[in-house]
Order: C-alpha cells, then structure tokens, then sequence
C-alpha cells in the first residue's frame, strides 16, 4: 500500500474511533480538539405544555446580552464558614460565546455579583462545602432584585443538596461543532408523553430537531451518523405530558469537535 493510502486509510480510522466506536478515547481528554459534554436535568411539575427539563420549571429564557450575574441562596447556612456550600463553580460563554468560568464565594441569601459577564451560564457545581457537604439551599444565578436569596430573574439554580446544576440546557462556543451522540426523557408517573430536542439561535426562534412520542417507558434516540449542530446554538431538551404536575428527568451527550 502506497504511503499517501497508509495515511488516508489510518486518518480514516481515527475519524471513525472517535464518531462511531471507541467513545472512551473521546472521552478521555487526551485528544487534542476534542471534548465530551453530558447535559442532564429535571423538571418536577410538567404539564401538556412543552417545558424545558431544568429545575426552576417552566420554559427556560436566554440573556439577550453578556451581563454580570448575582450567585446567592436561599438559605443563609450557605456561606463562606458556614455548614453549607461555600464556594460554587460558574461556568458558561461570553459576549462573543467563548467559554469563560470563575469560582465565586459564597454570602448566604446576600448576592454576589460575578467578576464576568455572561450571555449564557449552563453549569454550576458545589466547590467547597461546610460541615454538611452540600449547598442547603437552592443557589441561583440570576439577575435583577434579590429577595431571601431568589433573583428576579433565575438563568441557573442548584437544588438544595445537590452541588449540581439540573438543567438539559447547553450552547455550542464559538469555534467548536457539536455532534450530538444521543437524548432521553423519562417522566416518574406511567403517562404518556413527548420529548423534543429544540436548537435555537441568536433569533431567538427555537426549532425541533426531534421529537419522540412514549407510554410508561424511558424515550431515547441514539444518532448514528451523529447530529451536526454548529457554532452559537442553544440546545435543550423539553416535554409535555398527559398526566399533569408530572416530575420529568432527561439529558443529552455531545462530542465538541474545534474548527480550526
């Protein structure tokens, strides 16, 4: 075989371990360009109406522009010294959607202001914690008036005890294509139900990629080839079910590939 075919035959091969079969090397963070993303949350009162799987319910909003956000929570155990979480992990895009993060201190249910500015925050995780491991209360980034902790306006929470954000809510950065691998859903009740996989931009216009019908069963859909999502788009997960005040839990996989 000639050198030029071993090459080819051997970049081909590579290609194909990384989008079809040896997920683990992906996964890995060892190849260069490469990065594996698992976005999952939940929803505890879904109705019919189609509702964003994240735990502060409802139909989850977008910043319309890069702002600096106020990290508190609602139970005032959660701060520097205190038996609840102390410092939370902010992560999310920037103005120009590249990916930024900072490690903020916590104050209790008194606001502190982020030293970024954010258009998008889709994660926050518990980074150091008192005496009882975890954040005791809902930690919230937000905007707008902070009452007992709660801002008037909520782009993230952390339930209370569980260091994690729940939110099946992500946005491809700039410079990165996102190839999604698989989604799920399931609801805690035997109902029928719908799950959509929406992707949406700038325009603020969410489309459906797909969408899958289930009854009393875990919906999933595994891509193969996978599905090409570009630069600057929002991806979440939504549904809307027959039994009311149902509790829904669902997410997805991507893998993000640089452009350059």
């Amino acid at each position: 075989m000639a050198r030029q075919s071993i090459l080819q035959h051997t970049e081909r091969e590579a290609l194909n371990q990384v989008l079809n079969t040896h997920d683990l090397w992906a996964s890995s963070g060892e190849m260069t360009g490469y990065k594996v993303v698992h976005k999952f949350g939940h929803n505890l009162d879904v109705n019919g109406s189609y509702e964003t799987l994240w735990s502060a319910g409802g139909t989850y909003s977008y910043l319309g522009s890069a702002t600096v956000l106020k990290i508190s929570s609602a139970d005032a155990n959660d701060d520097d010294g205190d038996t609840g979480a102390r410092t939370v992990l902010v992560q999310g895009l920037d103005t120009n959607y590249n990916e930024i993060e900072e490690t903020v201190t916590l104050n209790g249910q008194t606001a502190v202001n982020t030293s970024n500015e954010y258009l998008r925050v889709y994660r926050m995780t518990v980074q150091t914690a008192g005496s009882s491991n975890h954040n005791e209360g809902i930690v919230y980034a937000g905007t707008g008036t902070v009452t007992s902790g709660v801002p008037a306006n909520i782009y993230a929470e952390i339930p209370a005890q569980y260091n994690q954000t729940m939110m099946a809510v992500y946005t491809i950065p700039a410079d990165k294509t996102g190839y999604i691998t698989t989604f799920y859903a399931s609801p805690d009740s035997q109902a029928s139900f719908q799950t959509q996989l929406t992707c949406g931009n700038s325009d603020g216009i969410m489309r459906v990629r797909n969408q899958l019908h289930a009854f009393q069963t875990q919906a999933m859909f595994n891509y193969r080839p996978y599905l090409k999502i570009e630069e600057k788009t929002d991806v979440e997960l939504r549904c809307a079910v027959g039994t009311a005040n149902t509790e829904f839990g669902g997410g997805f996989s991507i893998i993000l590939v640089d452009n350059n």
